[in-house]
C-alpha cells in the first residue's frame, strides 16, 4: 500500500497487525491474557533497578495460571557488558516457586547489526 500521508500508513499498519493478532487469538479453543506492569528506576549511569508484576490468565481469561513478582538489579560495566541479578516469586494454581538468577550479557554493535550473547545461571526452589 502506498499512501501520501505517512500517518495514515502507520495507522493502517497498526490496525492490520491488531486485527491479525486478534483473529489468531480468537481462533483457538481458549483465550489467554498476559498482563505485566514494570517500574524502572535508573539509580545512576551504571546501576538500574526494575520491579515487575505479571499475571497470566487462561480458561477464557477467567482463571490465573501464574502470578509473579520480580525485582531486578543490573550493573552496566561498559557499553558492551552488563550483569543482572533478578529475583522472582511466582504463584501458580497448585504451587509457589522462587528463583534467583545471575545473568551476564555481552553486546557487540556495528553499523548494521547488533550481536548479543547472554548466559544465565539460576536456582529455583518450590515452596510447599
Amino acid at each position: 500500500m502506498i499512501f501520501k500521508d505517512r500517518s495514515i500508513q502507520k495507522l493502517t499498519n497498526i490496525l492490520i497487525v491488531f486485527l491479525i493478532s486478534h483473529i489468531t487469538l480468537l481462533a483457538g479453543d481458549d483465550n489467554l491474557l498476559w498482563r505485566s506492569f514494570v517500574i524502572e528506576k535508573k539509580i545512576n549511569s551504571k546501576i538500574n533497578l526494575e520491579l515487575e508484576q505479571s499475571s497470566r490468565f487462561y480458561n477464557q481469561i477467567s482463571k490465573i495460571k501464574q502470578n509473579f513478582s520480580e525485582i531486578n538489579i543490573s550493573y552496566k560495566l561498559n557499553d558492551n557488558f552488563k550483569i543482572e541479578i533478578p529475583y522472582q516469586y511466582a504463584i501458580f494454581e497448585k504451587k509457589t516457586k522462587n528463583r534467583l538468577t545471575l545473568s551476564s550479557t555481552i553486546n557487540h554493535k556495528n553499523k548494521k547489526n547488533t550481536f548479543r550473547y547472554r548466559i544465565k545461571a539460576q536456582r529455583e526452589n518450590e515452596i510447599a
